[in-house]
């Protein structure tokens, strides 16, 4: 789901010498759920964000060792908004999926993604990051799961990271 907003509007006319433009940089929030509550971060082209073993998601916003860690047994969604942010304070919203989710959560044989439209490409990943099933899936349709190990995944959908369970 690419969705863009607009929250202001520059009108740029001919600028005299020696005046600087707004400058946008584009930047991405990432929102972690857990447990009901969610934090954000606005992470910079200098930021990372990477999984630690098999228990941690670590997310370093820009860059110089400052992490927040959070426990991946109690993550639901990792959701990804991609933006542009210019000095004049204009911000333009290109991608938000905050209403992506994966139904039912616990699951044997199939899951479903709502939240999207028409077809998107997937990955299911375990916690080690290894890519054990990929495909385009259509809005509304199955994905079959049934070949998957009993555990915890990830599924990642236009830049965003969701979590089910597998019985």
């Amino acid at each position: 789901m690419n969705t863009t907003l607009t929250k202001c509007v520059l009108l740029f006319t001919a600028l005299p010498l020696g005046v600087a433009a707004a400058q946008a940089q584009l930047l991405t929030k990432v929102t972690v759920l857990q447990n009901g509550a969610s934090q954000s971060f606005t992470m910079y082209d200098s930021g990372k964000m990477y999984f630690s073993g098999n228990t941690s998601l670590v997310i370093d916003t820009i860059g110089n060792g400052n992490t927040v860690v959070a426990d991946l047994k109690k993550v639901d969604k990792i959701l990804f908004s991609t933006f542009e942010s210019s000095s004049s304070g204009c911000v333009s919203v290109l991608n938000d999926a905050s209403a992506m989710a994966v139904i039912p959560a616990v699951a044997t044989e199939q899951i479903s993604v709502v939240g999207v439209s028409g077809s998107f490409t997937y990955q299911i990943v375990d916690f080690s990051g290894r890519i054990l099933l990929q495909g385009i899936a259509v809005a509304d349709e199955a994905i079959g799961i049934s070949s998957l190990p009993k555990g915890v995944f990830l599924i990642r959908i236009n830049g965003s990271i969701l979590k089910f369970s597998k019985l």
